[in-house]
């Protein structure tokens, strides 16, 4: 099966239906992000790029998720994390890989990453993979999973960290007619909403009808802050997906992004 075209299954555990994204798998990671990381990395490949670059937190699945797919497709892989005294585990995994290099970059705010990696890819021929993949292709990648949907569906709950899928999610039920159905977003971390409604006009006709689908955003918790949650025995991402479990109701599809 092509990795690109995969869909996620729609499991129902406890009267929630659940995308089950992290079910995804390439390589040795799972999730929707490695589905969007394997997409990027290709373009990068096609389009003749020396290497990869990416940007991320000190716990970044992204940048564990991009390191893990560039060691196994051979290509060179460039992480900007900001510098601290202690090594977490991504940290530790993504040393073991021959092709990734870490530039721990001292004062790590997302802006100044963004700043050091966006230099060291002009200079050094890179494709750049944004923070949070927040790009249009990443947005469509996400979209495709709408397509099995179950006809029922009448409310999706999606947690929201770069805000990338949100809008493939809303992309892809306009996409695919599905304007019966409510989206509620979790906020698991920044406030994304600047980037939500830049990109938002640029989805074909998705502006025009967004009253269908009501979308709402909802504060959780601190991106620092971590929560236990699980389903049915599915133990849900700490910083993300275990945020959103409080706004659970029956008959929700609760979209998992990764784990």
């Amino acid at each position: 099966m092509n990795f690109l075209s995969e869909l996620s299954p729609v499991e129902l555990h406890n009267g929630i239906y659940i995308k089950r994204n992290d079910k995804l798998k390439i390589y040795d990671v799972n999730g929707g992000k490695s589905q969007g990381a394997y997409f990027l990395i290709q373009d990068a490949k096609k389009k003749g790029f020396a290497g990869v670059a990416t940007v991320g937190s000190r716990f970044s699945p992204q940048c564990d998720i991009v390191s893990n797919i560039c060691e196994n497709e051979d290509i060179q892989c460039r992480l900007f994390m900001p510098k601290a005294k202690q090594e977490t585990d991504v940290i530790k995994k993504i040393k073991t890989r021959k092709n990734s290099v870490i530039d721990f970059v001292p004062y790590g705010y997302t802006s100044n990453l963004i700043f050091n990696a966006s230099n060291f890819c002009k200079q050094n021929n890179f494709y750049f993979i944004p923070f949070g993949m927040k790009c249009l292709e990443n947005i469509n990648v996400v979209a495709k999973q709408c397509e099995n949907i179950p006809a029922n569906i009448k409310r999706i709950v999606v947690p929201v960290g770069s805000g990338v899928t949100l809008c493939g999610v809303l992309t892809g039920l306009m996409n695919f007619g599905r304007y019966d159905i409510e989206v509620l977003g979790i906020q698991t971390g920044a406030d994304s909403t600047k980037f939500i409604y830049r990109h938002l006009p640029l989805m074909n006709e998705i502006r025009f009808h967004l009253k269908f689908y009501k979308p709402e955003l909802k504060p959780a918790v601190r991106y620092s802050e971590t929560v236990h949650a699980e389903i049915d025995g599915i133990v849900l991402n700490e910083r993300y997906e275990a945020k959103c479990y409080d706004f659970l109701k029956k008959d929700d599809l609760f979209w998992v992004v990764g784990k």
